[in-house]
């Protein structure tokens, strides 16, 4: 839509500018993680400080780690937009050309195994048995779908 579009913009327009390509993807992570209410938007709107807890993994967005059994792992950048993407928008269809877009800000290029390898990380945080995910689910030939149950889903409304 038109916010994601202001967003792009703001990115190329650092770019031209002739910011360093650092600059720029450090400038294009704070933009991306500004979230505000759009009336356009499906699914939750997510505050940076909130924490969540899905089964026996405990996820704060605001220190940036997943703690599962006891054993933290960082998450950084995008792999961690990807997470607040997949939870803001729980038990939808995701495409991966949709979550190029609405995460990396790409234009969908689904020739990228860019979004497999982000969903591989995430499920060896996430998942009791990466090789058999009850959270990320792959929906063969379409994309995949973030499936969290319901006190995953109060926490994030309050």
């Amino acid at each position: 839509g038109l916010r994601r579009r202001a967003l792009v913009d703001q990115r190329d327009a650092l770019f031209q500018r002739g910011g360093s390509k650092n600059l720029v993807l450090l400038a294009w992570v704070q933009i991306k993680t500004r979230r505000v209410p759009d009336s356009n938007h499906r699914g939750m709107v997510m505050k940076r400080t909130d924490s969540i807890q899905i089964g026996d993994v405990v996820i704060d967005f605001n220190r940036n780690y997943i703690m599962r059994k006891g054993k933290i792992t960082y998450l950084r950048g995008t792999t961690l937009n990807l997470l607040r993407y997949f939870i803001e928008n729980a038990n939808a269809l995701l495409t991966r050309d949709a979550l190029l877009v609405h995460v990396w800000g790409y234009c969908g290029s689904n020739i990228t195994r860019t979004v497999d390898m982000h969903v591989s990380k995430l499920r060896k945080a996430i998942e009791p048995d990466p090789r058999h995910p009850q959270h990320i689910l792959t929906v063969q030939g379409q994309g995949y779908k973030f499936i969290g149950d319901t006190y995953a889903q109060k926490s994030l409304s309050a």
